[in-house]
């Protein structure tokens, strides 16, 4: 996600991501973001207990992961009425229904990633129907 920052920023200049959680490559992608002037745009929260109102405040959940057998966030943000952008790998195709809850992509593909998060960002209707068909589905 936060190599695909840049170019969805071109597009999109009041765009935000947030990154919810502590990981071992933290630092680097701390790092990734100073590097490449993303501090404004990206916001690292550590760890939190009040994820219903972290999803609240969020117009849609991107999880770009490599590699996740069966990603139980992506379940909380759509049972929140998100939609949802998603790598297709592990049991992510088993909770996201491509088109109707939110977009599959495959793994490591920024472009991918771009497109999906733009096409969402500006188109609120589209968004807004995912997000009930991610309710729905829940």
């Amino acid at each position: 996600m936060l190599a695909a920052m840049p170019q969805i920023l071109q597009a999109e200049p009041s765009a935000r991501y947030l990154v919810v959680g502590d990981g071992a490559h933290g630092d680097a992608l701390k790092e990734f973001t100073r590097s490449h002037g993303l501090d404004s745009h990206v916001t690292f929260t550590g760890q939190r207990t009040d994820i219903h109102e972290i999803l609240a405040a969020s117009d849609v959940f991107v999880l770009p992961t490599l590699i996740d057998a069966l990603p139980t966030v992506l379940i909380e943000a759509m049972s929140a009425g998100k939609a949802v952008i998603a790598s297709s790998v592990g049991g992510v195709p088993e909770i996201v229904v491509n088109g109707i809850s939110g977009i599959l992509i495959e793994p490591a593909e920024p472009l991918q990633l771009v497109e999906s998060c733009l096409k969402l960002a500006q188109d609120k209707a589209l968004r807004d129907a995912m997000a009930r068909g991610a309710k729905n589905i829940t």
